[in-house]
């Protein structure tokens, strides 16, 4: 068999030895060509340019539906940290504050309206500073619960106790969550809870960790329900859990993990006991403040 190298055409010819030892002329037999490997064809190289034409599109799509959805994301965050700030800072608590306030002046309680004056003034500055951040420590968290409880406790007259418990340990009091998503249920609890209660209300707000750092925060109280809990006087309604629970649902999709709100309406045969909500919320160790002022917790 015979190649020519210059082509891929083949020639097969035939030669055989005689008695005397000589050999004959070659005598061709066939000829036939050998098609060169599919991977050279043009037409396999053109397809692999479109498909990969077509790959680097359809990554190129990914990438900027990922860019775009964590944009999305991220001005929602904002966008609704901005309205849970505002229904925090709403002008009917700043309004029943400054009532108070001329209420303590008014019957000459001037140490009680000193005291109030120096909390309310706080938890403004508190709630201010933490809406600059997308996530605040847990001992933050805590401080302004408890001034928030103590100005609304003075505010009903002591018509209820407040009892914030928490087994967290030090390093896990320097880690961190979102900012005011425990606060709206905490209201809603004073508000709807114990607007119609004359004594002997309560509120028990419990944080504690569970396993992969997940915080369980329970906000118990002993007020009418939802079923029967008053509205606000003036009929304005409170729409900072929802804001809250969008907020929640956003951060599920935009970390990948669990946040989680269970409301559940305590009663017997007697009729309402008050209310139960549970939030399960993811903290996290390390966080960079906007002006790159906040630490890392370990």
């Amino acid at each position: 068999m015979i190649n020519d190298p210059s082509h891929d055409d083949y020639r097969i010819s035939l030669r055989f030895k005689n008695d005397e030892g000589r050999w004959s002329d070659a005598v061709l037999l066939a000829t036939f060509t050998v098609d060169a490997p599919f991977y050279k064809e043009w037409y396999f190289i053109v397809l692999v340019f479109i498909g990969a034409m077509i790959l680097m599109y359809w990554l190129f799509r990914v990438i900027l539906k990922r860019v775009k959805s964590r944009h999305y994301y991220e001005t929602r965050i904002n966008k609704l940290e901005q309205k849970a700030l505002s229904a925090q800072m709403n002008p009917h608590f700043i309004f029943n504050s400054l009532n108070s306030i001329q209420s303590f002046l008014i019957y000459e309680e001037n140490e009680k309206a000193e005291k109030y004056l120096l909390k309310f003034s706080s938890l403004i500055r508190q709630t201010l500073a933490n809406s600059r951040e997308h996530y605040i420590r847990m001992e933050q968290e805590l401080s302004i619960l408890h001034n928030y409880l103590e100005l609304e406790q003075m505010r009903f007259k002591d018509r209820f106790s407040f009892e914030i418990q928490s087994n967290l340990t030090p390093a896990q009091m320097q880690q961190f969550i979102p900012p005011m998503l425990v606060q709206p249920y905490v209201e809603n609890a004073v508000l709807h809870g114990m607007a119609s209660v004359k004594s002997g209300g309560k509120i028990t707000i419990t944080f504690h960790v569970s396993e992969e750092d997940r915080l369980r925060v329970t906000i118990d109280d002993n007020g009418a329900g939802r079923t029967k809990g008053a509205r606000p006087k003036g009929g304005q309604r409170s729409f900072g859990t929802t804001i809250t629970q969008e907020r929640l649902d956003i951060l599920k999709k935009q970390l990948g993990v669990e946040f989680k709100v269970t409301i559940t309406d305590k009663k017997d045969e007697n009729g309402p006991l008050g209310t139960r909500i549970d939030l399960h919320i993811r903290m996290i160790s390390h966080y960079v403040s906007e002006d790159n002022q906040s630490g890392s917790a370990g």
